[in-house]
């Protein structure tokens, strides 16, 4: 399975290891950033992991907004349009 991650710079470690595992797993891994603990802004990063599941290259998404969990939990939740019916990875 083709998998994108992304994460906000509190969620660079866990994005990492996570990234790590599923490539381990077998999966392609599609990891969309951040790449350092420098601080970002999450949308940035949350847009690329949804547009990546949109263009085809990337069957499910794993946001990781460890900054803020109720970014997580509302990308989940979401309706997204881009996202037609596939879920992100449980907030942690």
């Amino acid at each position: 399975m083709r998998i994108a991650v992304g994460s906000d710079h509190a969620g660079y470690e866990l994005k990492e290891h996570l990234a790590a595992w599923l490539a381990e797993s077998g999966h392609a891994v599609y990891d969309l950033g951040t790449h350092s603990t420098d601080p970002v802004d999450y949308p940035d990063y949350a847009a690329a992991v949804a547009q990546a599941v949109l263009d085809g290259r990337a069957d499910r998404r794993a946001p990781l907004p460890r900054a803020s969990r109720w970014r997580c939990r509302r990308a989940r939740e979401s309706a997204w349009p881009w996202s037609a019916g596939r879920t992100a990875a449980k907030c942690v």
